[in-house]
């Protein structure tokens, strides 16, 4: 597995920032939530930058072969964004991250990814429980 800072920079903000603003999206409601939404959209698009500053034209894996750090950190919580959306009704992650959406859905079809992540329906039904719970 490659590893370098640039890797833990980026885990860092990925888990520092953004993932902390799905919490504050799934508390929200109206125009708090769609404020939050945008703002995730912004830090997505510094993840974007970093990534395409720190890894140009390699993102998810580096030499285009190998699955790194990062894919594995952020990959194993970000390929289930969709499950996310179903469980609480809107779409957290659009069209605006198109390089984001990119690098996620390369990520999804790794084979360490699709042998490692929870199947789609059995995640949501447990996301969408927990939701109705709190």
């Amino acid at each position: 597995m490659y590893l370098c800072g640039f890797d833990l920079v980026l885990v860092q903000l990925y888990f520092g920032t953004i993932v902390p603003s799905f919490y504050i999206i799934i508390g929200s409601k109206d125009k708090e939530r769609e404020k939050a939404i945008e703002d995730l959209t912004q830090l997505l698009k510094v993840f974007e930058e970093g990534i395409e500053k720190d890894f140009p034209g390699q993102s998810p894996f580096f030499n285009g072969e190998i699955l790194g750090y990062l894919g594995i950190v952020v990959g194993s919580h970000a390929c289930n964004y969709q499950a996310v959306d179903e469980a609480i009704g809107v779409v957290l992650i659009s069209e605006k991250n198109p390089e984001f959406l990119s690098w996620i859905n390369a990520l999804k079809n790794c084979p360490l990814m699709t042998e490692t992540l929870p199947p789609h329906d059995k995640l949501v039904a447990k996301l969408s429980a927990r939701l109705k719970s709190t």
